[in-house]
């Protein structure tokens, strides 16, 4: 049976709003009073946020308003509209019916496709789906257009763009055409390193869309700066920060875990059992400290970047 429009887009609710270990920008900071990030909500509907506001943490005053609606680069494209059967999601839809992939035109955005499909055929039900995410990331304000194109349960499209924002409301950085999906991101707390992972699953079909791996941006020179591609290795890849570490996981039997320093150029590598990522206490600039025995142990150990890792030079 073919599911709906509703139960399709509840599948990608689910999976992509899983937070990782390592993105400590946690959903309650956005309702943090102290915060020079405001975020509005419909009046209509007070679970969904339309605008983020920049306050003057000292005056209370609005410094800026972005409009994540008006601003959404999906919004407004020349496509039928689809009716909006529910209102928690307050962008548009798009009937894309017969089209054929390599000929969607989305404002001049890339499309990244999935893996070996037929781009010149016409397909039926084809829905543009469209979405965004706004996240505070330590000092910053991180939102993340995202565009899809599926066909049922099967994710056959893909578009990305992501703006960085300082408190003042100040655009730092905008993304945009991405060679891969952005699955995804982590920003260092200097605002300087933005990784993204890209690939493996992104439907109820369990299909690769892509193979998996992740890339690294360095903002200041507007560059990728390291990248790396595990082919069809693991399930899917994750990425996370932490101060100025970039973490990457790799999912499958056990935990491939990479942390990338580029203030030391150093790379460290460790694969974790279930049972000891359960022991994980926090990560420190030196390495990851874990309880000794459980987590109710009042002793713990330190599993040092230097010497309880495999180190590579990051070049």
């Amino acid at each position: 049976m073919k599911k709906t429009n509703m139960e399709r887009f509840g599948v990608f609710v689910i999976l992509f709003t899983i937070i990782s270990f390592f993105n400590l920008t946690g959903i309650a900071q956005q309702f943090d009073p102290n915060s020079p990030y405001q975020f509005v909500h419909d009046n209509k509907n007070s679970d969904v946020y339309v605008s983020i506001n920049f306050i003057d943490t000292t005056t209370k005053q609005i410094l800026n308003t972005f409009s994540l609606l008006e601003n959404n680069p999906f919004n407004n494209l020349d496509y039928t509209e689809l009716e909006k059967s529910d209102y928690g999601q307050p962008n548009i839809r798009y009937n894309l019916d017969g089209i054929p992939l390599n000929e969607i035109n989305i404002n001049g955005n890339k499309i990244v496709l999935r893996s070996s499909l037929d781009l010149t055929t016409p397909k039926l039900d084809i829905v543009g789906w469209n979405f965004y995410y706004a996240t505070i990331s330590g000092v910053y304000l991180v939102v993340h257009y995202l565009f899809y194109i599926n066909d049922d349960d099967f994710v056959l499209g893909r578009s990305d763009e992501i703006i960085i924002f300082n408190k003042k409301g100040e655009i730092l950085h905008k993304l945009k055409d991405f060679d891969t999906n952005v699955r995804e991101w982590a920003l260092t707390e200097n605002g300087r390193y933005f990784s993204y992972a890209y690939g493996g699953v992104l439907d109820e079909s369990l299909n690769y869309f892509s193979t998996v791996g992740y890339k690294v941006i360095d903002l200041e020179e507007d560059k990728i700066v390291y990248a790396e591609d595990f082919g069809y290795e693991y399930n899917e890849v994750r990425t996370g920060s932490k101060n100025n570490l970039i973490a990457v996981t790799g999912f499958s039997l056990d935990y491939y875990y990479i942390f990338l320093d580029f203030s030391k150029k150093r790379k460290y590598i460790r694969t974790f059992t279930n049972k000891e990522l359960g022991l994980w206490k926090e990560i420190t600039n030196e390495g990851l400290m874990l309880y000794q025995e459980d987590r109710n142990s009042n002793s713990f150990r330190l599993l040092q970047f230097e010497s309880d890792f495999k180190v590579e030079d990051i070049r």
